[in-house]
């Protein structure tokens, strides 16, 4: 499983994609911020959205089964 971030910036939006080894997008990923309580799920193009993040670094949590866990740290800062 590989996660492409699309965007991360200051007043608090971060989105990205999950798609597989193979390149195909992956729809039904759990996606959390371990930081937080924030989870959600990605749709059917692989896509997850989390919205009013604070600044800082967080660690993102991506589970599916059939697929090893990923981890992955993000950092959101001023533009």
């Amino acid at each position: 499983m590989m996660f492409i971030p699309l965007i991360a910036f200051s007043q608090s939006t971060f989105k990205g994609i999950v798609k597989g080894n193979d390149g195909n997008l992956i729809s039904g990923v759990q996606v959390e911020i371990q930081e937080t309580f924030f989870k959600t799920h990605t749709n059917q193009d692989g896509v997850f959205v989390f919205n009013k993040l604070e600044l800082g670094s967080y660690q993102i949590n991506f589970f599916i089964e059939g697929y090893e866990q990923l981890n992955k740290e993000i950092l959101i800062e001023d533009k």
